[in-house]
């Protein structure tokens, strides 16, 4: 090959350092914290474990479809896409935005069924996140939102109360 591999580049974003202590406080107050981005999941997953939205003690399982556009449960640490059956309350659960939209407009039932165990959903776009935020309102609950980003507007628009952060601090 003509390629020659001049080097690696690497981005890291790093999570704030209150941001941990900031979701304790969250769940002190009784407030239910969830992760809606439009990043992979696995690197939500990550990040979710790392400020503590998901507790890495216990099992998380990842919904996505597979080729025949079926909802399936994995988990995410294993390379196989086996189909696990959530228990609810026992799993942590994490949703890719086709699994979202399959729950939301094809399986009311089982959306009904899990949704407070959804913790993360991942590979979400601009107008899924405006649909999580109404959908969670239309639970008769109270919804904030926390958003960094253009993408983050209309969800940020829906919420009830609604924080934008800037590259340097919080801004109301």
């Amino acid at each position: 090959s003509p390629l020659t591999l001049l080097g690696l580049l690497l981005f890291k974003n790093e999570v704030k350092p209150d941001s941990a202590l900031a979701i304790n406080m969250l769940r002190e107050g009784d407030v239910r914290s969830v992760v809606c981005t439009g990043d992979n999941p696995l690197t939500a997953i990550g990040i979710s474990k790392e400020v503590g939205i998901i507790d890495s003690t216990r099992p998380v399982l990842l919904g996505d479809l597979d080729q025949q556009q079926r909802l399936v449960w994995s988990d995410p640490d294993q390379s196989s896409q086996q189909d696990i059956i959530p228990v609810k309350g026992a799993h942590q659960l994490v949703v890719t935005r086709r699994a979202w939209r399959k729950l939301y407009y094809e399986e009311p039932d089982k959306l009904e069924k899990y949704w407070y165990d959804i913790l993360v959903y991942a590979r979400m776009k601009p107008s899924d996140k405006v649909t999580v935020v109404k959908w969670y309102q239309s639970r008769k609950l109270v919804v904030g939102m926390c958003g960094d980003g253009g993408n983050d507007c209309g969800a940020l628009r829906a919420a009830h109360a609604a924080m934008a952060l800037s590259q340097a601090e919080a801004s109301m």
